[in-house]
């Protein structure tokens, strides 16, 4: 589609309006995003008053929530919530729409994107036509849906905790995903009634990816993940004990509530990570990455912050690591070793600093909260 297009029109409107487009988004999401949260969570608890309302009897299995380019077309920025049962597309009731969720806060970017290039268009008569630009602009909608998806998936945690959710009709497996209709979906949470450790396993040794899965309120002991990518999976609640967690991609992991006993997060992955009460005394952080924001170009969008808020950081050795916009006001920090640690904008208060050890040169990288 781009190949067909003046080369001019694209270097000179396209490009550079997607990349000042784009960084507008990033810079409102990241700002906003704690606002964001809170309408996208009230909107769940609406959908799930509306299901038991008026659907009590069914068993939920999926939670859709669908991009529909019909609406987009349209101009109009909100996703259809679709329920079904655990037959889902085959199931005697097929797509049961519950509610729609406003994703203008998103897409505005889109539509200013969107009527600016519809203006520069018309200096290129009998080249451009405005369904030219619009078919441009359908190639480009994963940019902005991945905020989407973003946003859902680092308020999976509170969602999840509130009562509506809680007392909703479950199926023994409920995924909520999010895409466009009728095609492949980013999934957004796997929760699960049952668990059997064994199975699980035996799934974790066979598999290259182990992505947004649910290991929550279980034990966990001396297990060896031999995958490599575990983005998203929830250990809330869980004992982990004696696990080897190194070299993982973690990002977006939650371990909320969880007791981590005589495990090593050596040099993995973990910006997005939720240790919110954790106790992680005594383990082995060192060499791990933490960023916020956009730490490269070829991030299609920024990360969000951690999570430490009172995480019990007692002993843990963090010697290497690259900690970037970190809030460690609220965890407990007795011992805890930052040697050759990289802190930007990383927050202690005052009394914190006297239990730690830093470099003048890390000083001048922290912020302290009084």
């Amino acid at each position: 589609m781009i190949e067909n297009m003046p080369e001019h029109f694209i270097e000179t409107y396209f490009e550079p309006t997607l990349n000042e487009i784009l960084n507008k988004l990033e810079y409102d999401f990241q700002n906003n995003f704690e606002k964001y949260k809170l309408e996208f969570i009230e909107n769940f608890k609406e959908f799930c008053n509306i299901v038991k309302e008026e659907f009590p009897n069914l068993e939920i299995a999926y939670i859709s929530y669908n991009l529909m380019l019909t609406n987009i077309l349209n101009h109009k920025y909100k996703y259809n919530i679709y329920v079904y049962d655990s037959n889902w597309y085959l199931g005697i009731q097929k797509d049961i729409k519950i509610l729609e969720y406003d994703v203008t806060f998103i897409y505005k970017y889109f539509e200013e994107m969107w009527l600016k290039l519809l203006k520069e268009r018309k200096g290129y008569i009998f080249k451009i036509n405005d369904t030219d630009v619009n078919n441009l602009m359908i190639m480009i909608i994963d940019k902005f849906h991945y905020y989407v998806v973003s946003l859902m998936r680092n308020s999976i945690v509170e969602l999840t905790e509130t009562k509506e959710f809680i007392n909703l009709n479950k199926y023994n497996e409920i995924n909520i995903h999010t895409g466009k209709f009728y095609d492949e979906f980013d999934i957004v949470y796997i929760g699960k009634k049952e668990k059997n450790i064994i199975k699980i396993k035996k799934e974790i040794n066979k598999s290259e990816k182990y992505i947004n899965r649910d290991l929550m309120n279980l034990e966990i002991i001396n297990i060896d993940f031999n995958v490599y990518d575990l983005r998203g999976t929830d250990f809330r609640n869980s004992r982990i004990i004696d696990v080897n967690l190194e070299y993982k991609m973690l990002t977006g992991a939650k371990f909320k509530n969880c007791e981590i006993i005589n495990t090593s997060f050596k040099s993995s992955f973990l910006s997005e990570v939720n240790f919110e009460n954790a106790n992680l005394s005594g383990n082995n952080l060192t060499s791990i990455y933490i960023y916020k924001g956009k730490n490269n170009s070829l991030l299609d969008i920024g990360f969000l912050e951690a999570n430490f808020k009172n995480t019990n950081l007692t002993n843990v050795d963090f010697t290497g690591s690259i900690l970037e916009n970190i809030d460690f006001t609220e965890s407990i920090l007795n011992n805890t070793i930052f040697d050759s640690c990289k802190l930007t904008n990383c927050k202690f208060t005052k009394k914190q600093l006297e239990l730690i050890k830093l470099t003048e040169e890390q000083k001048k990288q922290i912020k302290i909260k009084r």
